[in-house]
């Protein structure tokens, strides 16, 4: 027998695995019933292709949610996730509630940051141990990393676990993914954005611009980089947690009444 609990996915990101989401897992299997898969080439999932396009992720995710009895779910994709998520609303639109955007965007990359993708494709085929120590603490803001030291060190672990086929699939399926900031602006799902001040990858102000006149809501969290599950875990939980709250009182509403005021929020 099915869970009757609302069904939440947890998508993790880059170099990670379902392991990541232990905080969330943990506060939100309280009130819902959280599944949270290895993407394709992480963790324990089987490289697929030797690109990992989004849509490619989202057709595995579709299939997880079909051998989980789960027609449709809220999801939550940090980073990389968050475009997997992204492509199931528009790929499988009839299975996506609604999304939370941790450290995420609609946005597809820029020629810069392809390019950057391509050098990063090189580094990994030549070492791939060296990407991992170089990249991983850069995503977390230098302030944090003597106060969550052993969790930037499990991130390491996670990543470095990663296959090289793994890590450069889905490197390539991320620099040729498509823009979905049409998503954003339809209306369809109700969004949820969680964003670091101090975040390089995805600013902040890149968000603002994507969700100006839309339903999004977008809390922003200072002291906070690119890996907002684990540098601020609990004001993400709370943001995040009351979100669904609201989303799940008012279901026959396509959208939450809940609106962030002002439309960008510090916490």
């Amino acid at each position: 027998m099915s869970d009757p609990k609302p069904p939440v996915v947890l998508l993790h990101g880059f170099l990670g695995d379902h392991t990541v989401w232990k905080d969330f897992s943990r506060e939100l299997s309280k009130t819902y019933r959280v599944l949270a898969p290895d993407l394709p080439g992480h963790g324990k999932s089987p490289v697929l292709a030797e690109v990992h396009s989004m849509e490619l992720m989202a057709d595995a995710i579709a299939q997880y949610l079909n051998r989980n009895e789960v027609e449709r779910a809220f999801f939550v994709g940090h980073s990389m996730g968050g475009y997997v998520a992204l492509a199931l609303a528009k790929k499988y639109p009839k299975r996506v509630k609604g999304i939370c955007l941790l450290n995420s965007t609609a946005l597809a990359d820029t020629p810069q940051r392809q390019a950057d993708r391509l050098r990063a494709v090189k580094v990994v085929e030549a070492n791939p141990a060296l990407f991992i120590r170089e990249a991983i603490p850069a995503l977390y803001y230098p302030k944090n990393h003597e106060r969550i030291a052993r969790r930037i060190m499990r991130y390491k672990k996670i990543a470095l676990a990663t296959s090289k086929e793994g890590a450069i699939a889905a490197i390539l399926g991320m620099k040729d993914r498509k823009d979905r900031t049409a998503l954003i602006r339809s209306g369809k799902f109700p969004v949820l954005y969680l964003a670091g001040e101090h975040d390089q990858s995805v600013t902040v102000e890149s968000i603002i611009d994507q969700t100006r006149d839309t339903s999004a809501e977008v809390h922003v969290f200072p002291d906070c980089a690119h890996m907002g599950f684990d540098e601020a875990p609990g004001a993400c939980l709370k943001v995040l947690s009351g979100f669904l709250e609201v989303y799940h009182r008012n279901t026959s509403q396509a959208h939450p009444t809940k609106k962030a005021e002002p439309k960008s929020r510090l916490y």
